[in-house]
C-alpha cells in the first residue's frame, strides 16, 4: 500500500511524503523477495530523493532499479528508468 501512496505523492510533487512512503516500503519489499516491486520502489525513491536535492543517491537508486528491471526483463520499466536517469543526469549537470 505504501508504494501506491508513494506514486500518488510523486504525481502531486509531494517529494518528502513520497520518500517517506518508499523508505517505509523498502524493508517489506526486500523481505518478500519480489524483484519487480523492489525495482519500482527504488525507482520511486530515486525520484523523490533527486527532487529533494540528493542527486547522487537518487541516481544510484535509479541505477539499481534499472539493473533489476533488466534482470527481470521488464522492458517498459527499463525504458522509463533509462529516460528518467538521462533526465536526472542532464539536470544535475546544470
Amino acid at each position: 500500500m505504501s508504494i501506491v501512496l508513494a506514486a500518488v505523492s510523486l504525481v502531486q510533487e509531494q517529494w518528502a511524503q513520497a520518500r517517506s512512503y518508499c523508505e517505509r516500503a523498502l524493508p517489506l519489499v526486500i523481505a518478500k523477495s519480489n524483484p519487480q516491486r523492489l525495482a519500482i520502489t527504488l525507482f520511486y525513491l530515486s525520484r523523490a530523493r533527486f527532487e529533494l536535492g540528493d542527486h547522487e543517491q537518487g541516481m544510484q537508486d535509479a541505477q539499481k532499479a534499472l539493473a533489476l528491471f533488466r534482470d527481470i526483463q521488464d522492458e517498459q520499466w527499463e525504458a522509463l528508468t533509462k529516460q528518467y536517469l538521462a533526465e536526472m543526469q542532464a539536470r544535475s549537470e546544470h
